[in-house]
């Protein structure tokens, strides 16, 4: 009866008390270990969660920044698209404007090369008529770009060689030269068939 009182006075302290050479420990140590370990864990837990959830809810932030100015720009874009679109007729005629500009700019230069050339060989020939002897005459004219070729005949030699320094002395002609010079029988006696070949020069 005295080792059924014992144990009932130990539950009810919660101490420990000897049995038979070994010892038995009271709960409500026990307990109170357990509880004061707990609150522990849960703050090792809270902790470790915290700062998983704040990273992925900046993960989220910044992909939904990011998602926005995405949308924003490709707005952006198609509406330049859009713009560009808009402008294609004007571009285009644009196009065909500079084409018909620079195909009249061509020609006008054509034009204007053309009649320059053709004023100079007006005052070419002009000078021309001035500088042939009276004792000379001309029977062919070729005149090719700036290479001219005079065929005619003269009564002599000394009427040529005049001929060739009036030549020489006019602004309108350079590099002269005798390529033939040979006797030729008309119906009034014999005179002299010269080829003579010049250049106009560029005024």
């Amino acid at each position: 009866m005295i080792r059924v009182n014992l144990l009932k006075d130990s539950r009810d302290r919660g101490t420990s008390t000897v049995l038979g050479g070994g010892t038995f420990l009271g709960g409500s140590d026990s307990v109170e270990g357990g509880e004061s370990a707990r609150p522990d864990l849960l703050i090792k837990i809270v902790m470790f969660i915290v700062p998983v959830i704040f990273l992925y809810g900046y993960q989220q932030y910044t992909a939904g920044i990011a998602e926005a100015q995405m949308e924003v720009l490709k707005q952006q874009s198609d509406q330049i698209d859009t713009q560009l679109k808009a402008l294609d007729p004007v571009v285009k005629e644009l196009e065909r404007f500079e084409e018909e500009k620079r195909k009249l700019n061509s020609q006008l230069d054509i034009i204007k090369r053309l009649s320059k050339e053709r004023l100079k060989n007006v005052k070419s020939l002009d000078a021309l008529q001035g500088i042939i002897p009276a004792k000379a005459w001309l029977s062919q004219l070729k005149i090719v770009e700036n290479k001219v070729e005079l065929e005619g005949f003269a009564t002599d030699d000394i009427v040529i060689s005049d001929f060739m320094q009036s030549l020489d002395s006019s602004i309108y002609f350079t590099n002269i030269s005798l390529t033939t010079s040979d006797e030729a029988k008309k119906e009034d006696g014999v005179v002299k068939k010269f080829i003579i070949k010049c250049n106009l020069e560029n005024l």
